[in-house]
């Protein structure tokens, strides 16, 4: 049974699953800021156990944590680690001017999306930002929508005032804001909500998505869902999925070779 590490890499945490065989997976997160080498092997370790590491692929949005999690896998697999991109089989036909701009967790989610549920399927992935792409009945990617994250609206309101305080969002809250928190958690609740559906509704218009699964993932994924007004499914570990699925259909591209490691 081989052990693959598959490691996305956004801009507020990192997600760090490890796959045994095609069916079990360990995953871990910890915050993108606080990535050193020394931190990344106290968490493979604790997923590893020992254990030999066969393959490893990324996604990653932060270029500057990158090399620290080339490094450290190459160590412990006998090649460089994969790295996401446009060149690579995803499963689907990309109709993008510029695709070597396109985030890397942005292709593993369509991946993802599309070999569990196939096309059409519309992908909300609401973290840091929310990005929401699609790929149409014909299987093609021809863009998505980016917006701010739910989070990003509170931090914006406490920098850019002066008394309102900076808040982190809330699963409770009142239907009428009596207070300046509640106001402002009411006020990311359904104002956030309200946009999302909107861009979601937006995406269902365009050509050949009318009949599109919709599925949300990201750090926010269950809060927005509370109250959304269009059906979608939840589906926390879709990112990691698409890499496993991407890792699978390419580990056949050249990459450099170097002695086998196991963790210390």
């Amino acid at each position: 049974m081989e052990t693959f590490i598959l490691v996305d890499i956004g801009n507020t945490s990192t997600t760090v699953a490890c796959n045994f065989g095609k069916r079990q997976k360990r995953i871990q997160r910890l915050p993108t800021n606080q990535t050193s080498s020394k931190t990344i092997r106290q968490v493979l370790g604790r997923l590893l156990f020992r254990r030999r590491v066969d393959d490893a692929i990324i996604a990653s949005v932060v270029p500057g944590v990158t090399t620290a999690w080339v490094d450290v896998l190459r160590e412990l697999c006998n090649r460089a680690p994969l790295l996401v991109s446009p060149e690579l089989n995803l499963g689907i036909q990309i109709h993008y001017p510029h695709p070597e701009q396109l985030g890397a967790d942005r292709l593993a989610n369509l991946a993802g999306a599309v070999a569990r549920f196939g096309s059409p399927v519309i992908v909300a992935d609401v973290g840091t930002a929310v990005t929401v792409d699609a790929v149409n009945q014909q299987g093609r990617f021809n863009g998505g929508i980016i917006a701010p994250g739910p989070a990003v609206m509170l931090d914006y309101l406490a920098e850019r005032t002066a008394c309102l305080p900076r808040l982190s969002l809330s699963t409770r809250f009142p239907s009428w804001g009596r207070s300046t928190k509640d106001a402002m958690n009411l006020g990311a609740a359904v104002g956030y909500r309200g946009l999302l559906s909107g861009i979601i509704a937006h995406a269902y218009a365009r050509p050949g998505l009318k009949n599109a699964s919709c599925l949300l993932t990201g750090g926010y994924a269950t809060w927005c869902a509370r109250g959304l007004t269009i059906p979608c499914t939840v589906d926390h570990n879709l990112t990691v999925d698409g890499l496993a699925w991407i890792l699978q259909n390419n580990r056949k591209a050249g990459r450099s070779l170097c002695p086998k490691h196991r963790m210390p």
